[in-house]
């Protein structure tokens, strides 16, 4: 679905705003902290070099004429504070896969819940997604309190699925249904 790029999506005192060159710098310092990386396969870039390079198909993707990969900057007051998006699986499936970081001074605020909750709303209602999933390390307790908050459901564990700076890690899937979505949040 090729989207406007001046299209953002409101995520309670948040903005999500589809990701632009412009935003790298605030990409950098939201990923530079070695505490987003934690739980995720990112990496922590060295600087705004790496950040463009390891973000460069995001912002590819949003010049697809079918875009499958969506990818926004959080905005609050202006200000970078965390990166998020929505995978879009083979179209014939109605399905995608969302992830969200924050930078650690914002944990904590329920930004996460608001901007999980906008990315399901844009994926079941603007996309007529069937099915959204999302997955998380085990420990990371943070994340799938989230999910769970939404209404999604715990569906599996992975074993030594995740890559970490620790080694393998076991992950939890979670998914929700369009029509679980529409009747938890009505």
């Amino acid at each position: 679905m090729k989207r406007d790029l001046d299209n953002e999506i409101k995520a309670g005192q948040l903005r999500l705003v589809p990701l632009s060159k412009e935003h790298i710098p605030g990409v950098y310092d939201v990923l530079k902290h070695p505490e987003v990386d934690r739980f995720n396969t990112f990496g922590v870039p060295t600087g705004i070099i790496q950040t463009m390079e390891k973000t460069q198909h995001l912002l590819d993707a949003w010049q697809e004429s079918d875009v499958r990969i969506f990818s926004w900057v959080v905005l609050h007051q202006g200000e970078v504070v965390g990166l998020c998006g929505l995978f879009l699986d083979k179209e014939k499936y109605r399905s995608g896969d969302i992830w969200y970081k924050l930078a650690p001074a914002h944990w904590g605020k329920g930004w996460a819940t608001d901007i999980a909750r906008a990315i399901l709303v844009f994926g079941f209602s603007d996309l007529q997604l069937h099915r959204i999933t999302a997955g998380c390390a085990v420990e990371n307790v943070g994340s799938y309190k989230v999910m769970e908050k939404l209404g999604m459901r715990r569906e599996g564990r992975l074993k030594a699925h995740l890559p970490l700076e620790t080694g393998w890690e076991d992950s939890y899937t979670y998914a929700i249904l369009e029509t679980e979505f529409h009747s938890f949040t009505e």
